[in-house]
């Protein structure tokens, strides 16, 4: 199984309601990843409506915008935001991480890999959503399932297969990557988080 697939969407089928179904991608992206992916994105749906969502002193604000950068840029923490998209039985996450930089790494993934002092790594995004075949009718769930066909074509057009590996030596498979951070990686040897262990680009 790939790293990618252990998602805290899944459970095991025991546990599963009848009619239950999730879809989800993991992956690394720069803002100007996810600018190319949210503008593609607003031209085949353009009738898509995402929401922001962060925490105030108050209580919990949500605003709407047409596009998941302009949601994901509003009241963005520097390392992590969020965005989503509501249909009509189910709700769609876009996780975002910025790069950030870490001292004395201690990686029990990769206990014999030598780290330098500092390194700079980004964590995985998640573009996620769980539904189930049961709710509503025939007609909302194929147009449930037409828009997220859709959404999921446009951002595999937008992005690459990762080609990474784990600090640990063996490969980790299931995740896509910008064009803008594969060049990012490249040029600043940044390790990439995946659900665990820290990853690199692979040699071959």
């Amino acid at each position: 199984m790939s790293t990618a697939s252990q998602s805290t969407f899944q459970h095991s089928t025991a546990m599963r309601p009848k009619g239950q179904k999730t879809k989800s991608t993991y992956f690394w992206l720069t803002e100007d990843d996810v600018t190319e992916f949210s503008d593609k994105l607003r031209d085949a749906l353009p009738s898509l409506s995402w929401r922001c969502s962060h925490p105030s002193p108050d209580h919990l604000v949500v605003h709407h915008f047409d596009s998941v950068s302009d949601a994901l840029r509003c009241g963005a923490s520097p390392f992590v935001s969020q965005a989503f998209v509501e249909f009509e039985f189910s709700v769609l996450q876009f996780l975002f991480f910025q790069p950030k930089t870490l001292s004395h790494v201690i990686d029990n993934y990769a206990p014999g890999y030598r780290y330098p002092p500092t390194i700079n790594m980004v964590e995985c995004g998640r573009m996620a959503i769980r539904w189930n075949t049961q709710d509503g009718d025939e007609l909302a769930q194929a147009e449930l399932a037409t828009q997220l066909k859709l959404i999921w074509k446009v951002f595999q057009q937008t992005t690459l297969p990762a080609k990474v590996q784990a600090t640990a030596g063996y490969a980790v498979s299931g995740f896509r990557i910008g064009k803008h951070m594969l060049e990012k990686v490249k040029t600043e040897s940044l390790y990439l988080k995946a659900n665990g262990p820290f990853c690199v680009l692979s040699e071959s």
